[in-house]
């Protein structure tokens, strides 16, 4: 699926060692497309017989040129900031360690279990406004995980059933009223017995013996 991504590289890469260069000069071959070095690489270079230079095992060596890494920076920020065409980035931290806090949620552990919270809630990503929607109400729940995943909707005057305030046939499928509409005219006529949605203490319950359950097995 590499054709559904896109990867932009905010720092050069050494073609010998690998290593993002963010200090000093890379070397760059005019003649060959994908070659740079780093500065210590270079130097490793110069110090070859001639015959183990770029490009190695040919007769015709290729002569590298320095390049600023500012310069680099300040050519990929003008692409993705027009405006700053003056600015240069001349220093990079060392530290990108990310200190941000570790959000954990039992949606996002496994494909499946997002696929469901996804299937469950109606979130669709096929357009930009569905997709934003989407995003948010996944960030809602990756940052409340005690709210409820699954919001039900009353059959009868098709509203919000909060937690533990709604009733629930085990018959039919997805058939649900709140205790306004089952309480109303003395009852809601329905063929099939109803019972009682849990409280938000019950369902928090069956989740920890879930959990636990899960630990064991």
């Amino acid at each position: 699926m590499k054709e559904d991504f896109i990867m932009v590289h905010l720092q050069h890469c050494c073609t010998h060692c690998c290593i993002l260069m963010v200090s000093g000069s890379r070397w760059v071959c005019n003649q060959c497309k994908n070659f740079q070095i780093c500065d210590r690489c270079y130097e490793t270079e110069q110090k070859r017989e001639e015959r183990e230079r770029h490009p190695f095992n040919q007769r015709e060596k290729h002569v590298l040129y320095p390049v600023s890494l500012s310069k680099c920076y300040s050519n990929l920020l003008r692409v993705f900031v027009p405006d700053a065409a003056s600015v240069e980035i001349t220093d990079v931290p060392t530290d990108t360690k990310d200190r941000d806090e570790i959000l954990e949620s039992e949606f996002f552990d496994t494909r499946q279990a997002f696929l469901s919270l996804c299937q469950g809630n109606h979130y669709q990503y096929d357009t930009l406004r569905r997709a934003k929607h989407s995003s948010m109400m996944v960030l809602y729940h990756l940052h409340n995980p005690t709210a409820p995943a699954f919001v039900t909707t009353c059959n009868v005057c098709h509203l919000d059933i909060e937690t533990g305030q709604g009733w629930r046939c085990e018959v039919c499928p997805d058939y649900d009223v709140c205790n306004s509409c089952y309480y109303k005219d003395g009852g809601i006529d329905h063929p099939h017995k109803l019972t009682n949605h849990p409280s938000l203490a019950e369902r928090d319950a069956q989740n920890k013996e879930a959990r636990q359950l899960r630990v064991v097995q």
